[in-house]
């Protein structure tokens, strides 16, 4: 009977760590899309300066979405978001066009970082 009780709390404690790992998750995500959609209104209006400040916030909040969700993510999927980041400076600096791709680009990685943890029956297989 120890062992039924002690499964259960193990199995318990799993389902709990994984939907945790879930809100933390979607938190931490929703709350780099807020700083990427500020990056974005910016560029939108032709503000530069307040483009580069809203880059600023994005590359300082980075370590902590890094550290955060790569405790549950793979971290390959992480560097290609990174990669986009460093790039995007020189991109506001010289007005290129290609700027929105990149950022929409990386709105679909962040989310998908997110979706790809979602306990579906295809992520399960």
């Amino acid at each position: 009977m120890n062992r039924c009780k002690a499964s259960v709390s193990i199995l318990l404690g799993l389902i709990l760590l994984c939907i945790s790992s879930l809100l933390i998750l979607k938190q931490k995500s929703m709350q780099y899309l807020s700083y990427l959609d500020t990056f974005q209104d910016a560029i939108m209006q032709d503000h530069t300066e307040q483009a580069l400040s809203a880059l600023d916030q994005l590359e300082q909040n980075w370590q902590s979405y890094h550290d955060i969700t790569g405790i549950f993510v793979n971290g390959r999927e992480l560097d290609s978001l990174r990669d986009l980041l460093s790039e995007l400076r020189p991109m506001v600096l010289d007005h290129r066009p290609e700027l929105f791709s990149e950022i929409a680009r990386m709105r679909c990685l962040i989310q998908i970082i997110y979706e790809e943890e979602l306990p579906v029956l295809w992520h399960i297989l």
